[in-house]
C-alpha cells in the first residue's frame, strides 16, 4: 500500500554510502542516473562515515547535493544512521514501501540487514556494479 507523505510522495527510498559507492576513484561516474530515480520519485540520501563538512563540500564540488534530502555523515554504525533517516522521514509523514541501502562494505550491509529486516541490502561491487543499475530495483 502506498503512503503519501505531508509534502512528499512517498515510494522508494534509496540510501546510499558516499566512498568507494556513489563515488569511486577508479571510475568516471555518471550522475545522471540520480537525476532519473528522482524523476521516478524515488527520494535519496547518504549514510556515510565521514565528516559531514568534507562530504557536504565533496557533494557542491561534485554539483550532485541538491538530489539528497537528508545526508547523515558522522561516525555512528551505517543502522543507527539509517534509522536516523527513517525517523526524519517519519516526521515529515512519510513512509515508504520499499527501502534500500547500497554500500560497499560486507560488515554494514550485514549489521543492517540484521537490525532492520525491512531494508533491501544490495552490496556496490557484488549486487550492483553500476550506479545505473539501482534504477532496476525500483
Amino acid at each position: 500500500m502506498k503512503e503519501r507523505c505531508g509534502r512528499l510522495k512517498c515510494d522508494v527510498l534509496i540510501a546510499l554510502d558516499f566512498d568507494d559507492t556513489l563515488v569511486h576513484t577508479d571510475r568516471s561516474e555518471d550522475f545522471s542516473v540520480l537525476s532519473r530515480l528522482r524523476e521516478l520519485g524515488v527520494e535519496l540520501c547518504i549514510a556515510s562515515r565521514n565528516d559531514n563538512y568534507y562530504l557536504e563540500r565533496q557533494l557542491r564540488d561534485l554539483e550532485i547535493r541538491e538530489h539528497f534530502r537528508f545526508i547523515m555523515a558522522d561516525f555512528r554504525p551505517k543502522s543507527i544512521q539509517l534509522r536516523h533517516i527513517l525517523w526524519l522521514y517519519g516526521k515529515l509523514d512519510c513512509l515508504f514501501t520499499k527501502i534500500l541501502f547500497v554500500d560497499d562494505h560486507l560488515p554494514n550491509i550485514e549489521r543492517v540487514r540484521e537490525e532492520l529486516p525491512n531494508v533491501s541490502c544490495y552490496q556496490f561491487g557484488q549486487d550492483i556494479v553500476q550506479l545505473s543499475q539501482m534504477i532496476d530495483l525500483v
